[in-house]
């Protein structure tokens, strides 16, 4: 092989890697999404029937694969498995992978790292704050630990500490902001709202300021043009609860993936 040969190797070789890695980490959030909610424990039991709560063999565990392995069924009770399973394994694998782009080497930095730790909470908060109202603490709090250090490691290894603090404030500011809207609003901001922000400016602003502010441009823009349909078709008023945990998360992705195209877009009204 010559030197554009494995590098071209290397790359699928890591690209791969990356997914199967995403896939586990899809299981995992299936875990999330059904036992944090009731305070289950994350650790034990292993992954069972939601039905009859037959504990899975390991071959009926693997990520994706092993929902049509069963043939979306249950062994022991015979029941339908809920697609919801694979589905999150799939958009969860798919988001941690989106983690490393763009280019056709998987870029490995620490701000990629960081979106990678927002990936894996990404689809369980989203589905929990539909259901519930409400964003879990251990996601919450886990996911701004997990962006903290891929911050804190960024500086050690570039001694950019000033972008470490641009990064904390592009987190701790707005969370501010929110914080303020939750306690003087009625039907505003939750708490759980505040804490997610934190995760998603830090990791955010790890790309420079402008990311983290298009983060909560359009997640507002899309809230409210939701809040407008919403009045507009009558299906709820002023004081009808929103869940805004997707809408922050739809924000950040949205502002990531589209990169500094959508940021130019976002941002140029107000000279950013």
């Amino acid at each position: 092989m010559d030197t554009e040969q494995l590098t071209a190797f290397g790359n699928i070789l890591t690209w791969v890697t990356l997914l199967i890695l995403g896939a586990c980490f899809g299981s995992f959030a299936t875990v999330l999404e059904s036992r944090v909610p009731d305070g289950k424990s994350i650790v034990s039991p292993g992954s069972q029937c939601p039905n009859c709560h037959r504990e899975l063999r390991w071959n009926e565990n693997i990520p994706i694969v092993g929902y049509f392995l069963l043939g979306g069924k249950c062994k022991g009770c015979g029941l339908k498995i809920s697609s919801k399973y694979p589905l999150i394994e799939v958009t969860t694998a798919l988001l941690f992978l989106a983690s490393f782009t763009p280019g056709p080497a998987a870029q490995l930095g620490m701000p990629h790292l960081a979106t990678a730790a927002i990936a894996i909470v990404t689809v369980p908060l989203f589905l929990i704050d539909i259901k519930l109202y409400r964003l879990p603490n251990l996601l919450t709090y886990s996911a701004a630990i997990a962006a903290t250090i891929f911050a804190l490691s960024q500086a050690f290894i570039t001694g950019d500490w000033g972008m470490f603090l641009t990064s904390m404030l592009c987190g701790l500011i707005p969370a501010a902001l929110l914080f303020l809207i939750a306690v003087f609003s009625k039907n505003g901001m939750g708490l759980g709202d505040v804490k997610l922000v934190v995760s998603l400016g830090i990791a955010a602003g790890m790309f420079g300021p402008r990311a983290a502010i298009a983060t909560f441009v359009v997640a507002f823009l899309i809230g409210g043009l939701y809040s407008l349909g919403i009045l507009i078709t009558k299906k709820g008023n002023s004081k009808s609860a929103i869940p805004f945990g997707p809408f922050l998360l739809a924000g950040f992705w949205i502002s990531f993936l589209g990169g500094d195209f959508l940021q130019n877009v976002v941002l140029s009204p107000w000279s950013f």
